[in-house]
C-alpha cells in the first residue's frame, strides 16, 4: 500500500481530504510566569542600586574563605609593597615586543574587526614589562596596540606618519625584567585564576544598560545594545526567560538556560536580509505554542530556526490554515515517535552519528562522537512526515538535510519500535 494512500480519506461538506495518521498535538500549558525571578525585571533593576568598596569588602571578610587567607597573612608578618605595582607611563610603541611563544599570533580579522569599530575609550593600555635593553615586553593589548601602531603609520592619530614607531600610548609598565615574569604575567591577565564570561553575562550588560538609562530618561545609542534589550523584551513577552547559570530558577519551565544560540539565529536572519529577530521569534513562538510548560530544551534552536530557514528558502508560506496544519502534523510527529524535543535531539544526535560512520568510516575514524549536524532533527520529522503522507511543500526538502547516501538514510537508524513500528502501523504496512 503507498504511503499517501494508507492515510485516511474522509468526506466532509461533499470533498475528500486526507487526513494524517497521527492525531495527537502537543499543547503548550499555562505557567504563572510571575513566579519566575527575572534577574532583568526593570523593578530590580531599578532597586539594584550601586554598590560601594567598602560594602563590598565588609561583606566579603565575613566569608569563610577570605577570613582564613587574612588570618594566614596577618599570623605570617606578610608586608606588601605599593612600589612594585606597575604605573602608567606615555611609551613610544616601537619599543614594544612580543614573546611569540606565550602570546597567541596575532589574528588579522580581530585587527581589522577593531579597526572598523574603534572606539577611543574602550582601547586598553599595554600592560608591559622591562627589560635590560630598553624594550617593553607586552603581555597584553596585543591586538589593540596593533591597531593604534597602524592607525598611527597611516597619520590617522593626526600624527606625523613617517615617525609613526615615536608615537606615545599609554603603558601600563611593571617594573621587573626577570626574563620568566612577562609570561607569568600574560598567563594572570590571560586566564589564570579568572571566571571566563559566557554569554549570558554579555547579554546581561547590553539590557542592564538600556534598561537602566530608561529608568534615569536617558537613552542608549549602541545598537548591539538596543537589539540585546529587544531580544530580552521578546524573550520575556514569550515566557522564555534567560537565565544565568547560578540561578535558582534555571533550568524551571518558562526559562532559557543559554541565549547564545539565539545570537547566532540573529546572525543567520541578518545574512537573509531578515529583520535580526525574525526567527528567533518564530522559534520562541513555537515553542510556546507547543511545548509551553516543558523546560525550553536546546533542540529548539536547531530544529525550529532550520524550520524557519528551510520555508523561507522554498518560499513555502509561513501563515494561513495550511501551514498551521502542517504545524499541527509536524508535532504530532514528535509527541508520537519522540514524546518530547529532548529525546528528539539525542534519537536524531545518535542516528545521525550512526548514519555518518556507516557512509564516511574513514572520516568518522578514531572519533568517539561525531559532532551532530544542528539540522538532523529536522531531517528526521519531515522524512518521517513525509513517510505518513505529509503534503506541505517543505517535504520535499532541501538536498542539504536529507542525511541520505547509497540508499541509506538517517531514517534507518532511528529507534524500531517507537519511530519504524509506529510509522509502519500507522501506514498498515
Amino acid at each position: 500500500m503507498s504511503q499517501t494512500a494508507s492515510a485516511l480519506l474522509v468526506s466532509k461538506s461533499g470533498k475528500a481530504r486526507v487526513v494524517f495518521p497521527f492525531t495527537n498535538v502537543p499543547k503548550g500549558q499555562k505557567i504563572n510566569i510571575s513566579l519566575i525571578r527575572n534577574p532583568l525585571d526593570p523593578k530590580r533593576l531599578a532597586k539594584s542600586g550601586v554598590r560601594t568598596l567598602k560594602d563590598s569588602v565588609e561583606e566579603l571578610e565575613k566569608h569563610p574563605a577570605v577570613k582564613a587567607a587574612i588570618e594566614k597573612l596577618l599570623a605570617s608578618g606578610k608586608k606588601f609593597d605599593i612600589n612594585k605595582i606597575g604605573q602608567l607611563q606615555q611609551k613610544q610603541i616601537g619599543r614594544a615586543t612580543f614573546h611569540e611563544i606565550t602570546q597567541r599570533l596575532v589574528i588579522p580579522t580581530h585587527v581589522a574587526d577593531i579597526m572598523n569599530q574603534c572606539v577611543e575609550e574602550l582601547l586598553s593600555p599595554v600592560f608591559a614589562t622591562t627589560s635590560p635593553d630598553g624594550t617593553l615586553p607586552a603581555f597584553d593589548t596585543q591586538h589593540g596596540l596593533h591597531v593604534v601602531a597602524i592607525l598611527a603609520k597611516y597619520g590617522l592619530w593626526n600624527n606625523d606618519a613617517t615617525k609613526w614607531l615615536e608615537f606615545l600610548f599609554p603603558f601600563f609598565v611593571i617594573a621587573n625584567s626577570d626574563p620568566a615574569f612577562a609570561d607569568e604575567a600574560a598567563y594572570h591577565r590571560n586566564g589564570k585564576g579568572q571566571k571566563k564570561w559566557k554569554s549570558y553575562e554579555y547579554h546581561k550588560i547590553k539590557v542592564a544598560a538600556v534598561r537602566r538609562a530608561r529608568l534615569q530618561d536617558k537613552t542608549v545609542s549602541n545598537q548591539d545594545y538596543i537589539l540585546a534589550e529587544k531580544l530580552q523584551t521578546m524573550c520575556e513577552r514569550e515566557e522564555a526567560i534567560p537565565m544565568p547559570d547560578n540561578h535558582p530558577h534555571k533550568g524551571k519551565a518558562g526559562t532559557l538556560d543559554r541565549v547564545d544560540p539565539l545570537y547566532l539565529w540573529i546572525e543567520r536572519a541578518v545574512a537573509l536580509d531578515l529583520e535580526p529577530l525574525t526567527i528567533v521569534e518564530f522559534i520562541l513562538q513555537t515553542h510556546k505554542k507547543y511545548w509551553h510548560g516543558e523546560k525550553c530544551d536546546s533542540g529548539m534552536y536547531g530544529l525550529y530556526g532550520n524550520l524557519f530557514v528551510e520555508a523561507h528558502t522554498m518560499g513555502v508560506p509561513m501563515s494561513g490554515s495550511a501551514w498551521d496544519e502542517f504545524l499541527d502534523n509536524f508535532h504530532a510527529v514528535i509527541l508520537e515517535c519522540f514524546t518530547d524535543l529532548a529525546t528528539l535531539r539525542t534519537d536524531a544526535t545518535s542516528a545521525h552519528d550512526s548514519w555518518y560512520r556507516k557512509n564516511f568510516p574513514t572520516l568518522a575514524a578514531g572519533k568517539k562522537s561525531v559532532k551532530g549536524a544542528d539540522n538532523c532533527e529536522l531531517s528526521v520529522v519531515l522524512k518521517i512526515y513525509k513517510k505518513l503522507g505529509g503534503t506541505n511543500l517543505i517535504a520535499a526538502g532541501n538536498t542539504g538535510i536529507s542525511f541520505e547516501k547509497d540508499q541509506s538514510s538517517i531514517y534507518d537508524f532511528l529507534d524500531p519500535i517507537d519511530v519504524h513500528d509506529k510509522v509502519d502501523e500507522a501506514l498498515n504496512v
